[in-house]
């Protein structure tokens, strides 16, 4: 079990929401943490708020999509704290895309770039120096319900979802027999303010749809608190579990989607087929 006294985190998307809610929940475990998000003012406010509270936290003003900010990121926390020991890539947006034959590309790289390719910008910043130090590490990769099943009329969104967890997923293989976990933070709706800093910061060609932001808006106000997420991120990171189901109620939903997996299995192409998996059966 990983001690997280004394670790220094590293948390993306910490202004509000889950970001901070994870962060909370490592102060109360004794670990430094560096809040670092795009909003500068509601950044810092979540840091003093935090260090009034006798914390140690730091605020960075930060683009998740950009890649040399992840390197002056990286610096300033190591200045600050000593070398981060514990990862959460948090950042996130949401598009509500319509009809996947109407997706604009725009948005859909640019939700690209921040609900996956930030992961990747974190590995690739962080790993190389967790890797060689030889210490017990965790990483949290925040994905969502959207990445274990597709609901219609969110494509661009879904599709970034299920990306990250698939390179998260082999993330965690890859680490296998290393002292660095991984963990998919998978929650449905969580009260935060997701809708509204995606709408203002999103490029779009068209105006977005302003029934289906409101609707997305509303379903998140009426979600789960974040402050109930962060103790289960930090239960997770202790337990190294690799998927964080926060809501319990859609697990119908997941067994649902296994479900018509496992049943498609009985049609094959070649019955008498026999591919060696057992290495695949190894790291499961």
């Amino acid at each position: 079990m990983i001690e997280l006294k004394g670790k220094t985190a590293f948390i993306t998307g910490a202004a509000g929401g889950i970001g901070l809610g994870i962060a909370q929940a490592l102060t109360r475990e004794g670990a430094a943490v560096v809040l670092a998000d795009i909003d500068g003012v509601e950044v810092e406010k979540a840091a003093a708020t935090l260090r009034d509270q006798g914390a140690k936290a730091l605020a960075l003003h930060f683009d998740a999509t950009d890649p040399a900010a992840w390197e002056d990121a990286k610096a300033q926390a190591e200045r600050t704290f000593g070398p981060v020991r514990i990862l959460c890539s948090n950042a996130g947006a949401f598009g509500a895309s319509g009809p996947v034959e109407s997706i604009e590309p725009k948005l859909w790289r640019w939700l690209f770039a921040i609900n996956a390719d930030a992961h990747l910008h974190a590995a690739r910043t962080f790993l190389p120096e967790l890797k060689a130090s030889g210490d017990e590490a965790h990483i949290v990769n925040t994905i969502s319900m959207a990445g274990i099943f597709a609901a219609p009329m969110a494509g661009a969104y879904n599709a970034t979802k299920f990306a990250a967890l698939g390179l998260s997923m082999t993330l965690r293989n890859e680490l296998i027999g290393t002292k660095i976990g991984v963990s998919a933070l998978c929650p449905g709706y969580v009260a935060t303010r997701l809708a509204k800093t995606s709408l203002l910061n999103q490029p779009r060609e068209q105006p977005a749809d302003a029934a289906a932001t409101e609707a997305f808006a509303s379903a998140l106000r009426q979600g789960m608190s974040p402050g109930r997420i962060g103790p289960r991120v930090v239960e997770a990171i202790k337990a190294n579990e690799f998927y964080i189901f926060p809501h319990q109620s859609y697990r119908p939903v997941v067994e649902a989607v296994h479900h018509r997996q496992l049943a498609s299995f009985n049609h094959q192409a070649d019955p008498a087929d026999q591919d060696d998996i057992s290495a695949l059966l190894s790291i499961i």
